[in-house]
């Protein structure tokens, strides 16, 4: 896109900043709303900011420093300064015990004598005694069931099929001739579709109510492939009976030629099958009709309206 010198140029850069006052927002807004070159070069260094913004590196400031802002904006404060806690333990008393467990020694088996005279009492009348529960023996089951997935995953079938499997896939792609796998730059080359360059604005005009020479109220913008945007910039209120229906003027044409419904709250886009060859100068306005059907040429106040300028 042809940057666009205006004679006003750092004061309209300043206004896109917002490094202005009060009563010099106030002056900015007068000339936007007398002068559309003034507008394309408001709208060309917004694109320059932008572009700025997005290859600069991300910086996260101090927590301190985001408190600070959020106090200043009125806005709750979101972080908090405090150091993170350490990790705490579900169940200290019961890592302690498994580990106790683990470094004692293994108690050997009993004798099958020794077994068999424990149970002999055990069935006698009146000598019933019961062995003393181990207290480790909760806390081995609960390190046993805690052991690590890689171990489960050794010890099963499908592990070691799958290991094989991948094992031979690598010998057979060792084994293959290296012709198989060759790879040819210039038929990828020929498959590949070159990338499209992207469409850039051309065109652009700022339509305002009319009586109006300070608050735009559409943005309508025209790439170098003839679509057409448009964006609204303010709000309005239209009847559930109305519509609000886009026409546009061409000077070898004595009427008005009809584009479409519009949305008033909403972007819209028109391809140029729709709107035709767009050419500088050319006059775009919104009117508000009955909803009953689309009319033939406009007959309904005019809401919004302007004319194309050429960026190029």
């Amino acid at each position: 896109m042809t940057s666009l010198q205006h004679k006003d140029d750092d004061f309209i850069a300043e206004y896109t900043l917002g490094l202005l006052e009060s009563d010099e927002i106030a002056q900015a807004h007068s000339l936007l709303g007398e002068d559309d070159a003034a507008v394309v070069c408001a709208l060309q260094w917004e694109a320059r900011l932008l572009a700025i913004t997005d290859v600069l590196t991300p910086l996260h400031p101090p927590v301190e420093l985001l408190n600070r802002i959020h106090d200043t904006l009125g806005l709750p404060r979101e972080l908090s300064s405090e150091p993170p806690r350490e990790p705490r333990l579900i169940r200290p008393d019961l890592a302690s015990a498994v580990a106790t467990s683990e470094s004692s020694p293994p108690v050997a088996a009993p004798d099958a004598s020794v077994q068999d005279n424990t149970r002999a009492s055990a069935q006698m009348p009146g000598k019933r005694r019961s062995a003393p529960p181990d207290p480790t023996e909760a806390f081995r089951r609960e390190a046993a069931s805690r052991r690590p997935a890689s171990r489960l995953m050794f010890g099963t079938l499908w592990f070691w099929r799958f290991l094989a499997g991948a094992l031979a896939l690598l010998v057979i792609a060792l084994i293959l001739p290296r012709d198989i796998f060759r790879h040819e730059p210039a038929l990828s080359a020929s498959l590949e579709p070159a990338p499209s360059p992207a469409p850039t604005i051309v065109q652009v005009a700022v339509m305002q109510a009319p009586g109006t020479s300070s608050t735009p109220g559409w943005i309508l913008t025209v790439d170098s492939r003839q679509n057409v945007m448009l964006e609204p910039k303010v709000d309005i209120v239209v009847p559930d009976s109305d519509r609000v229906y886009l026409w546009t003027y061409l000077e070898h044409l004595p009427q008005p030629r009809l584009l479409g419904v519009v949305d008033p709250e909403r972007p819209l886009t028109l391809p140029v099958e729709v709107t035709g060859e767009v050419l500088p100068g050319q006059i775009f306005e919104m009117t508000q009709e009955p909803g009953t059907s689309n009319p033939r040429e406009p007959s309904g106040p005019i809401l919004f309206i302007g004319r194309t300028v050429s960026l190029g």
